[in-house]
């Protein structure tokens, strides 16, 4: 359902989580789309806002980590959406913890602006791994490039190591300096 609530949104964004509680037990969906200053899922909001202890309650009251549109046949994760924004409108620093707790979850990233936001964490190759046993595919291309030339270009060399220990075949230098 989409509803216009932007209270909710903004008991969200300011880590109200006694009052989003009382929502949430009154009978509103923890995966509530919410329209206000764009629209998203509950979820999405946290997230975007980079706030883990918020994700991580939503979690535990049933948010799912992924959604479906309409217009696309498959799932989507969440984890992807909050990359693109954080790309494209907004950077958030330090979302390591936020995006880990969607990976414990099961999820795995599609999308290029994640594998380019995981260069940027300090912890990458940890966050890689777990996406891995998630069954993240580590030979996937973004547009020809593939996680080890985004993280070559990005020059981070503990992340390579870790992608490299699961696909040593990938060390082509060519393909790498072509890219």
């Amino acid at each position: 359902a989409i509803h216009t609530l932007p209270r909710i949104q903004a008991v969200v964004l300011n880590n109200r989580r006694s009052i989003l509680e009382a929502y949430i037990d009154a009978g509103i969906d923890p995966d509530e789309i919410v329209v206000g200053r764009g629209w998203g899922s509950l979820l999405l909001i946290a997230a975007i806002s980079n706030n883990t202890e918020m994700v991580e309650f939503l979690f535990e009251k049933g948010a799912k980590p992924r959604r479906s549109y309409m217009w696309l046949p498959s799932e989507s994760s969440i984890l992807d959406e909050v990359a693109w924004c954080n790309v494209h409108e907004k950077p958030a620093e330090n979302w390591e913890k936020t995006a880990l707790s969607f990976l414990e979850r099961g999820v795995i990233f599609s999308g290029l602006h994640m594998a380019k936001e995981l260069c940027r964490m300090p912890n990458a190759p940890h966050l890689l791994e777990v996406a891995l046993r998630n069954g993240l595919d580590i030979h996937r291309t973004w547009e020809s490039r593939s996680l080890l030339h985004i993280a070559a270009r990005r020059n981070t060399p503990h992340l390579m190591k870790t992608i490299l220990s699961h696909a040593p075949e990938q060390v082509n230098i060519h393909e790498i300096i072509r890219t």
